[in-house]
């Protein structure tokens, strides 16, 4: 049996016409959850995505399994970004994707003021 190998692009397609490239910065929220009991018998979930903004360096694809590997401060993480599905390894654990967006905020064009608009429309 031949062992498949990842394919590995240096760009992620974070919207329509968005894309992030190797050494880009990214934010990022979402992600994986557990899903189990506390001592009372109630219904918990536990958050277990990464958050925050973290450099880009390549998105993998193996089949159904999609993710990104991206560095901080700390290391080296993998980030979910595939289709939702439930864990066949772990019984509870939910894989839903990461949400992906741009580290920075874009800046938005400021309305003029109602003194400059009256005077360069009268």
């Amino acid at each position: 049996m031949t062992k498949r190998k990842p394919l590995v692009f240096d760009r992620y397609p974070y919207a329509k016409r968005s894309f992030v490239y190797a050494g880009d910065k990214f934010r990022v929220s979402g992600g994986p959850y557990f899903i189990g009991t506390d001592d009372e018998g109630k219904r918990t979930r536990v958050p277990m995505g990464e958050r925050g903004v973290y450099v880009f360096r390549r998105y993998c694809e193996l089949g159904a399994s999609k993710w990104i590997e991206a560095s901080d401060e700390s290391g080296t993480v993998i980030i979910y970004v595939g289709r939702p599905r439930p864990s066949k390894q772990v019984e509870g654990l939910r894989l839903k994707p990461h949400t992906i967006r741009p580290a920075y905020q874009r800046k938005r064009r400021k309305k003029p003021s109602e003194f400059v608009q009256r005077t360069l429309f009268d």
